[in-house]
C-alpha cells in the first residue's frame, strides 16, 4: 500500500487578515497568484468576523486559499491564528488593500537566502501612480519617545518625512438610522491632493475593532459606518506624519 506523498513546505506562508473588505482583498490575492513568481506559497487569509461575505467570495474565487474565519473581529492579534497555520520557511504579511508588484515577493526572498544575518525584511511601498510611500526610516534615535510627543512630535514628523504626503483630518460623529448607530467619519485632504487607502477603525468600549477601508480621492470623503455598542474611539492607521487627527 503506497503511502501518501506528503506535499514540500512552501518557500513563503502569506498571511493576510481581513475584515469587510471583500473588493480589495480579491484584488491582492489575484496580485499574489500572478507575481509570486516561481516560488511555492501558501495563502492563509484570517478572516476577522467579516459580514460582507469575504470568506465565501475567497472560496469562490480562489478555492486553494486557506481560509480561518473568526466569529468576532479580533483585531490586529488575530494575525496569530494564520502563523499558526503557517508551513512555510519564510512568512510574510500583506495587508488586505496592497498588492504584489512584479518581482517584488522574489527579490525580498532571495535577499533573505543571501543574507544569514537578516532576519526580517520589507519593500518599498508605493501609491498606485509610482510614487514612493514613505514606510521606512533609519534607526530611531533614544530621544525618539520625547520627540513623538506633543509639541515636539509635529516638526519632528516634518524632518523626518517631508511635506509631500496626505495630509488629513479625521472627524466623527454619532447618528442614529433606522438600522441603528451609525459612525459618520469624515476625512479632509489639506493641501495637494492624493488618491490612497485608509483604513478607519471603531473602537468599542467592550474592546472589539470594526475595520472599513475607505477611498480617500476628493478634497473631502465621508463614510458611514454601522455598529452596535458603544463608540470608544475612531481611529485611522495612517502614520501621525500624514493624519491630522482633529477632535470628534
Amino acid at each position: 500500500m503506497m503511502q501518501p506523498t506528503e506535499l514540500p513546505a512552501p518557500d513563503v506562508s502569506i498571511v493576510i487578515l481581513a475584515h469587510d473588505e471583500r473588493a480589495e482583498l480579491l484584488h491582492c490575492l489575484d496580485s499574489i497568484e500572478r507575481h509570486s513568481g516561481p516560488l511555492r506559497t501558501e495563502t492563509i487569509l484570517v478572516d476577522n468576523g467579516s459580514t460582507d461575505g469575504t470568506a465565501a467570495a475567497v472560496a469562490e474565487h480562489f478555492p486553494s486559499v486557506v481560509r480561518i474565519e473568526l466569529a468576532r473581529n479580533e483585531g490586529v492579534v488575530a494575525r496569530n491564528h494564520g502563523l499558526r497555520r503557517a508551513r512555510g520557511r519564510m512568512r510574510m504579511f500583506i495587508d488586505s488593500d496592497a498588492r504584489l508588484t512584479p518581482g517584488a515577493l522574489p527579490e525580498l526572498v532571495a535577499f533573505l537566502e543571501a543574507n544569514d544575518g537578516v532576519g526580517l525584511v520589507g519593500p518599498r511601498l508605493v501609491y498606485p501612480d509610482g510614487r514612493p510611500q514613505l514606510s521606512a526610516r533609519r534607526f530611531p534615535p533614544r530621544t525618539l519617545p520625547l520627540l513623538r510627543r506633543p509639541p515636539l512630535s509635529r516638526f519632528f514628523d516634518e524632518w523626518i518625512y517631508g511635506s509631500d504626503l496626505p495630509a488629513v483630518a479625521v472627524t466623527w460623529r454619532v447618528e442614529q438610522s433606522g438600522a441603528g448607530q451609525v459612525a459618520i467619519v469624515r476625512l479632509e485632504q489639506r493641501g495637494r491632493l492624493f488618491d490612497f487607502p485608509l483604513t478607519v477603525s471603531l473602537q468599542l468600549a467592550d474592546g472589539t475593532q470594526h475595520d472599513t477601508l475607505v477611498r480617500v480621492t476628493d478634497r473631502i470623503v465621508e463614510q458611514s459606518v454601522p455598529f452596535t455598542g458603544r463608540l470608544r474611539e475612531v481611529v485611522v492607521n495612517r502614520d501621525r506624519a500624514t493624519v491630522l487627527r482633529e477632535g470628534s
